[in-house]
């Protein structure tokens, strides 16, 4: 057993970095860069480092890179991010390399949320996985399993899952507002309308939009399976979200739902059904795909906290406060935070806290109506529903089956000969 603590390189260029952690004793899971003469360099030089990849850190995710090596975590993140972004005088090529930095720093706070979660909770790296079973293509401990299985077992509970990827189909899109004006038709006239408003111990929180509460599942069941997701949103799968809702309700779990149509202040405005109307959210395209409607981020981080009381969102900010105090690298970067984040609110909702009720009964879904136009769609396409999933914690252990096949992990990442 490789006893050697761990690293991953970002922008690993030629291997400087690479090469200088592994003679400090450290061991390379993975270096990355989008530079194809330079991590042809590095593999050149560094023969043993298994997985020397050519990716766009602005497309390729802290889950696939998890996916692809088998590693649910590491000890160290190493990044060397472009220089331009910090110079005044070299902006030559019209890039935003300073934008690139904000995927290490992305990377690494996520990393450091569930570390916190799991110490909190008393796990241990093996229980808690990083959260690789919640994850939908995580359930795997190697690139050779997921080449060579017929199917994966997952659970998606402690989860937030969001649509960053869509169709592009004007076809598809039109299906896809049918089953969100069906889902808003079917439910009750909603607890709030136009505006949401949370007073959070002295400071309010508003949003545009209208709150559903006491969803049964068979609703959100029904708009999963009618919405039609994208092949590239491999975290988001219809189907398999509403098989997954449908184990946990056999455990009276996740019966229950809120539903958050959330729109954008100074948006366009869209009459979905029964004289609701959401204003558009404005997000542009990332990337140069043809095949997809690609965004960086769908969802606010406090939208997650649109159905919690005011005790259980404190409680979640206890939660994510102390993981702060306890952690000399965050308070050296920024200031104590005002809000809980995803983990502690996923955790608080389904396991509850000193005073606080468990909720593992209740599940959240976000909706969202994204402009065409600024998405540089066609002329007269429909606007593209989207949503965010947020599965409480839970201890059912309850998974669904998800079916793989070798060409489709080849397509994705290529032959490992």
């Amino acid at each position: 057993m490789n006893s050697k603590p761990t690293f991953i390189d970002l922008f690993c260029g030629c291997g400087g970095f690479t090469l200088g952690m592994e003679r400090a004793g450290f061991r390379c899971v993975a270096a990355v860069d989008f530079n194809a003469p330079a991590v042809e360099t590095l593999r050149r030089n560094l023969t043993h480092i298994k997985y020397v990849l050519e990716r766009d850190l602005t497309q390729f995710r802290p889950d696939e890179l998890a996916a692809l090596t088998g590693v649910n975590s590491v000890d160290v993140i190493v990044g060397g991010p472009p220089c331009q972004g910090f110079s005044t005088a070299r902006q030559v090529d019209g890039a935003n390399h300073g934008e690139r930095l904000r995927h290490i720093t992305d990377a690494a706070e996520e990393l450091r949320e569930e570390f916190d979660l799991m110490a909190e909770s008393g796990g241990t790296p093996r229980e808690y996985g990083f959260k690789v079973q919640s994850h939908s293509v995580l359930m795997v401990t190697s690139q050779v399993k997921m080449r060579t299985a017929k199917s994966l077992m997952l659970s998606f509970s402690g989860s937030l899952l969001e649509t960053v990827a869509m169709h592009r189909d004007p076809i598809i899109l039109q299906r896809n507002l049918d089953a969100v004006s069906k889902l808003v038709s079917a439910m009750k006239e909603p607890v709030n309308t136009n505006e949401i408003t949370k007073n959070r111990f002295g400071k309010k929180q508003n949003w545009e939009g209208h709150l559903w509460e006491g969803i049964p599942a068979a609703e959100v069941v029904d708009f999963l399976r009618c919405y039609q997701t994208h092949q590239a949103s491999r975290r988001v799968n219809g189907h398999l979200l509403a098989q997954f809702i449908e184990s946990l309700n056999t455990d009276n779990e996740l019966v229950s739902w809120t539903v958050a149509f959330i729109g954008a202040a100074g948006g366009e405005e869209f009459e979905i059904a029964n004289r609701i109307k959401i204003k558009m959210l404005k997000r542009g395209q990332n990337g140069n795909h043809t095949d997809r409607y690609s965004i960086k981020r769908l969802m606010s981080p406090r939208d997650e906290s649109i159905d919690l009381d005011d005790a259980a969102w404190q409680a979640a900010l206890e939660v994510t406060r102390k993981a702060w105090r306890e952690d000399p690298g965050r308070m050296q970067d920024r200031n104590e935070p005002d809000d809980p984040n995803g983990p502690a609110i996923r955790k608080i909702r389904g396991f509850g806290a000193n005073g606080v009720m468990a909720h593992p009964e209740r599940g959240l879904l976000l909706l969202y109506l994204l402009d065409p136009n600024e998405a540089k769609l066609p002329e007269d396409t429909p606007p593209v529903v989207a949503f965010g999933v947020s599965f409480p914690g839970s201890s059912s252990g309850r998974k669904v089956e998800y079916k793989v096949t070798n060409i489709l992990w080849e397509q994705e990442y290529g032959s490992a000969e």
